[in-house]
């Protein structure tokens, strides 16, 4: 029972971790300047091969010139073949998800990075509490 109550609420963080994590795709957005010597890969803990971005980057909203560090989604990781790739794309194709109410808080994107294709941690987790609390939720009414 313990089991079932306990994947239900990893079901429902998970659902609110997922529904603030896509928020950030409905901010407006902004070209982002990135400066080449801004860009540093430095190597995966759980992998040697993979490597994660840290970047500096600038962006214009309105008339103030403002500058960030985050990425969005949190957490990217490019494998060491893709390294070239994924520093000319930030250089030519970056762009900053600004918050309206308070435009110094950013995160980079590549067009279409989060939308398109890459699943996150989050919704991997939320797919495993869901079939673990129905597989407890059956378990639980099967024993009752």
């Amino acid at each position: 029972m313990l089991g079932f109550f306990t994947a239900t609420l990893a079901v429902i963080y998970l659902l609110y971790a997922r529904k603030k994590a896509r928020a950030f795709l409905a901010w407006p957005q902004a070209k982002a300047t990135v400066d080449p010597a801004n860009i540093r890969f430095q190597k995966a803990q759980s992998d040697e091969s993979y490597y994660i971005p840290e970047v500096s980057f600038k962006y214009k909203v309105g008339e103030r010139f403002l500058s960030g560090n985050k990425l969005l989604p949190v957490g990217w990781t490019v494998h060491e073949t893709q390294l070239q790739k994924m520093r000319l794309e930030l250089e030519l194709h970056a762009q900053a998800l600004y918050n309206p109410n308070r435009p110094e808080e950013a995160f980079l994107d590549l067009p279409d990075r989060c939308r398109h294709g890459s699943i996150s941690w989050v919704t991997v987790g939320l797919l495993v509490s869901c079939i673990l609390s129905i597989i407890l939720g059956i378990t639980l009414l099967i024993s009752v």
